[in-house]
């Protein structure tokens, strides 16, 4: 299979990219600068390099796109590339151009060059703000708030638009929980904030206290090991009786539980303090949103990402370690928001 996947060398793409040459696919990654690729990523794709072509394009630009699609001409592919997050001003206007016309240009050259299957990554956010005890099934109501939920709704529309209305792509939607795992980190102009499991890893690891406004509130973690593969299982699956699906770890997760996992793994410090006091802004640790039902995607795909929560801390731990400098970043403020899944 000749794969394409957008946003390659980010935090799901890498991992994406990685297991799909794994299983023996030809993969290319679509980036906007691929020359010269980071060394942790070479490190990270070494054993499976050769079925794997880095490729520069912009997904907002419609020849750029065209241009990519004709190169490799691919079977399949997984769209991936999204602007998450930011803290400037020209923030919103930047995630909407980003993800809405990346995602048209994305659509419109996979029509025209017949692909197969365009899965498309989205977000649990949005769904918006959500009791915690209530899981989330994939009819739920669409109340995501911000630019980067509201970008996601609308490149979720723009994918029944081609998929219903002009019957020209099989787009099918994922919808992603919490994730956390190998090749997160900062990315400027697509992924500025790191997730509270790559926080509280990373003070561990440096030895220091972790210090929390909240310890009760839930999330459903999934490594990104199970992700990238559970994407690859719906990018490949044939008979799919549905369209939108939610991918999680399906359990809800306090972060009490969290840091206790983590304690088995590396020697750690935790405590709940007032949010002044915190060594990890609040926005990473308030309640969000409840566990996504994952029933939809057990049935179809016949897998979900539900490995053991300690052993995936295992094996980030391990990673983190061998890639220390990682741990180490943007040490002035030792504070970043959580990524707006």
């Amino acid at each position: 299979m000749n794969v394409l996947v957008t946003g390659g060398t980010g935090f799901i793409g890498s991992n994406v990219v990685r297991h799909l040459a794994s299983e023996g696919h030809q993969v290319w990654c679509l980036s906007r600068q691929v020359g010269g690729l980071e060394p942790v990523l070479e490190r990270f794709w070494a054993p499976v390099r050769t079925r794997i072509t880095a490729i520069a394009g912009d997904i907002t630009d419609s020849r750029s796109v065209h241009e990519v699609f004709a190169q490799c001409r691919p079977s399949h592919v997984i769209h991936a590339a999204a602007a998450s997050s930011g803290h400037s001003v020209s923030a919103p206007r930047r995630i909407i151009r980003v993800n809405v016309l990346g995602a048209i240009n994305v659509l419109e050259a996979a029509s025209a060059h017949s692909v197969g299957r365009v899965l498309h990554v989205s977000s649990a956010a949005v769904y918006g703000q959500t009791e915690e005890d209530i899981a989330i099934e994939e009819n739920a109501p669409l109340c995501g708030t911000g630019a980067y939920a509201r970008s996601k709704i609308a490149t979720e529309n723009l994918c029944e638009l081609y998929r219903l209305d002009m019957n020209c792509v099989d787009a099918v939607i994922v919808r992603l929980g919490w994730t956390f795992g190998s090749m997160e980190r900062p990315m400027p102009g697509s992924r500025e904030t790191m997730s509270l499991v790559h926080q509280i890893v990373r003070l561990a690891l440096s030895g220091r206290e972790i210090r929390l406004a909240h310890l009760e509130p839930v999330r459903d973690w999934a490594s990104v090991d199970d992700v990238s593969g559970t994407l690859g299982t719906l990018l490949t699956r044939s008979c799919l009786r549905h369209h939108i699906y939610n991918l999680s770890g399906g359990v809800s997760v306090p972060h009490r539980r969290l840091l206790s996992s983590l304690a088995r793994i590396v020697p750690i410090s935790f405590r709940e303090v007032p949010i002044e006091d915190a060594n990890i802004p609040s926005s990473s640790t308030e309640k969000r949103r409840g566990p996504l039902s994952i029933e939809r995607l057990v049935q179809d795909a016949r897998a979900a990402p539900m490995s053991d929560l300690e052993e995936g801390l295992r094996r980030y731990v391990r990673w983190l370690r061998q890639e220390a400098g990682l741990c180490e970043y943007r040490e002035t403020s030792g504070m970043v928001d959580d990524p707006p899944t």
